[in-house]
């Protein structure tokens, strides 16, 4: 890998760890869904400052291409990013309907308690 590359890289993993924390900071993002990113990043950067490492890596795991294994990893990456992604929408989706139900709950015990009282409804 040539020395450009890698501080490409690395420059690249830096900022993408740096905007991660601001948004974290700022509030934009929870601290419990970025820590994949930050992972995320952190193995990027490992990768650019030892290049070596994943052709040692490549090489236990059977691969005989370092770059066929680092979109391999890449790859398991993004399916397990996707797949955690997709289990929070279910929880949220489930606690969306559960408020929505209570909500129309709430509203039904109102407009019986304006009723019972002679108070105009809305």
């Amino acid at each position: 890998m040539s020395i450009t590359l890698r501080i490409l890289l690395i420059a690249f993993s830096l900022l993408f760890l740096t905007t991660i924390v601001r948004l974290v900071a700022g509030s934009r993002l929870q601290l419990k869904y970025s820590l994949l990113w930050i992972f995320f990043g952190l193995v990027l950067l490992v990768c650019a400052m030892f290049p070596d490492l994943v052709g040692i890596l490549s090489h236990a795991a059977g691969v005989e291409m370092p770059a066929n294994f680092v979109f391999l990893i890449w790859l398991a990456l993004l399916t397990f990013i996707s797949v955690s992604l997709t289990i929070i929408v279910s929880w949220q989706a489930h606690d969306i309907r559960s408020l929505i139900q209570r909500v129309a709950l709430l509203e039904k015990q109102v407009w019986e308690q304006e009723r019972r009282d002679g108070l105009p409804s809305e």
